[in-house]
């Protein structure tokens, strides 16, 4: 498990953005975190890992949506229609966890969501054995 992600989404994040280039299934990276986190809500589904999923951290809901980003389409596109029902009441706090699927994410987010604030994730080497 990547300790370091789990640390990251701390009681002031109120969303994660978990983007991948391809379909979502058990070998993705950060799958067993985020399974994890939703008390192996996606370990159980098998199929069709996709969507949004609402769990408690820190006594409090978070949302954690699953994003495939298509080939000709770019993150913020990909993330527009949920990042806009998520966040349409309230400014929140998002976290961007990405395998370096573009560059400059946070800055593109925040230029189309002016009222939230984006952290971002990317994949980085960790040790398997841990």
């Amino acid at each position: 498990m990547n300790e370091e992600l789990l640390k990251t989404i701390d009681n002031s994040i109120n969303t994660v953005l978990w983007i991948n280039k391809e379909n979502f299934h058990n070998s993705s990276l950060y799958f067993q975190e985020f399974n994890y986190l939703l008390d192996g809500v996606l370990e159980n589904k098998k199929e069709n890992l996709e969507g949004l999923y609402q769990t408690k951290n820190f006594h409090k809901d978070i949302n954690i949506a699953l994003i495939e980003k298509g080939p000709q389409q770019s993150v913020v596109d990909a993330s527009g229609p949920i990042l806009s029902l998520i966040t349409k009441n309230s400014s929140t706090k998002v976290l961007l966890v990405h395998e370096n699927v573009e560059d400059k994410l946070v800055d593109k987010f925040k230029k189309k969501f002016k009222n939230h604030d984006f952290i971002e994730f990317k994949a980085q080497a960790e040790n398997k054995d841990a």
